[in-house]
């Protein structure tokens, strides 16, 4: 069930396609005091455009022969040895990230878009980063096709089958609680309904 704490981030989250974009939102979003962390870094190229632009980076990876790679390939940059899951390490590094860097090719696609989801979220409530960056195609496919309600109480349309032409479709808000709920007696699972919604229109 969702809390209140899951709303209350400030943490900005971009979601770019393809590493192009991935780097060039570089110049524009981090700061030269910016602490930077790097999940995914592959042979470290990326953190070494940040480090350009940051005060510091760390470049981490699953993979201990890409770190080996980037580590020799830039050797006065910060590299370890981490999976981007475990959060306990990363709290461990006890670092005031300020800007986190996101490129985990294995949840780039739709299938592992709910776990990528999961995971931009727990790092901006556990790390608590003014912005996230995540090279997603398809989490940035997703997010171009969502909004926001910003109503007080949000509206929904629903269409219902009826045999009747005049019970074709209903503008329902949705009730600030659902403590008053209630079924009529004697009605199916599906007559659940609040009272502030207009009852349906029966043909007479």
């Amino acid at each position: 069930m969702a809390n209140d704490n899951q709303f209350r981030s400030r943490t900005r989250i971009v979601a770019t396609r393809g590493v192009r974009e991935y780097r060039e939102t570089i110049p524009s979003l981090i700061r030269t005091e910016d602490v930077v962390l790097e999940a995914g870094c592959g042979w470290g190229t990326t953190t070494a455009v940040l480090a350009r632009h940051a005060q510091a980076v760390l470049g981490t990876d699953v993979s201990r022969e890409c770190i080996v790679r980037a580590q020799d390939r830039y050797p006065t940059l910060d590299f370890r040895v981490m999976d981007a899951f475990d959060l306990r390490a990363m709290l461990d590094l006890a670092k005031p990230f300020s800007a986190v860097y996101v490129d985990l090719s294995g949840l780039s696609g739709y299938r592992g878009l709910l776990d990528l989801i999961a995971l931009l979220n727990t790092y901006a409530a556990m790390l608590k980063p003014r912005v996230i960056v995540v090279k997603s195609g398809a989490l940035k496919h997703f997010a171009q096709h969502c909004q926001a309600c910003h109503h007080p109480r949000a509206v929904y349309s629903a269409t219902w089958p009826s045999r009747s032409p005049l019970h074709s479709r209903q503008i329902l808000t949705l009730p600030p609680s659902r403590s008053r709920w209630h079924r009529p007696p004697g009605s199916s699972n599906s007559s659940w309904r609040h009272p502030e919604w207009p009852a349906p229109l029966v043909a007479g």
